[in-house]
Parts: C-alpha cells; structure tokens; sequence
C-alpha cells in the first residue's frame, strides 16, 4: 500500500512538472518525482509489497520508468 501511494505522488510530481515552464525548476521537480519513484521500489523489496493492486502496474518499473520518460539514468 505505502508502495502505490508513492507512486500515485510521483504521478502528481511529474504532472505539476509538466505545467513549469522553468526548464531548471522542471527538471528539479522531475527529480524529485523520480526519488519517490525509487522510493516505492525500496519499500516494494523490502516489504514485499507487490504492485498488483496499481493500475498499470505490470508497465511500471519505478526505477526505470522515470529515466526513460525524462531521458535521464536514475
């Protein structure tokens, strides 16, 4: 549960992103969606909480979804 709810943040993060049109505030905020992202994939291997509950969550791989969306390694 914790695991989908930092996901469902990181969502909002990159969503407020999207609507700054600073290109260094962006990219700032970006980050910050994709630690949240990293987030969840630590407290889903840790805990074993699965993602199955999410939707889409067979497309999402937190630690990798941020740097193929942003173009950024993670």
């Amino acid at each position: 549960m914790l695991a989908s709810r930092l996901l469902a943040l990181a969502d909002e993060i990159f969503a407020r992103a999207d609507r700054v049109h600073d290109a260094d505030i962006r990219e700032k905020i970006r980050a910050i969606g994709a630690g949240y992202e990293r987030m969840a994939q630590l407290v889903e291997d840790q805990s074993g909480e699965g993602l199955r509950d999410v939707p889409h969550a067979e497309s999402r791989k937190p630690l990798l979804r941020a740097a193929v969306r942003y173009g950024r390694g993670v």
